[in-house]
């Protein structure tokens, strides 16, 4: 049997992958009621928040 030819090629992707950057942080940027004042305060889960 005969390998079948492929009519299309492979093109390289239009987009490009960010590589060594997490998806899984974020950011809360507002002004609150309670809390430290002009520092940056590390949650680890939503309670924390």
């Amino acid at each position: 049997m005969r390998a079948r030819r492929s009519r299309y090629a492979e093109l390289p992707a239009a987009m490009h992958t960010i590589t060594g950057v997490t998806t899984s942080n974020t950011a809360f940027i507002d002004g609150f009621a309670r809390g430290p004042v002009n520092r940056a305060q590390l949650l680890l889960s939503f309670k924390d928040f």
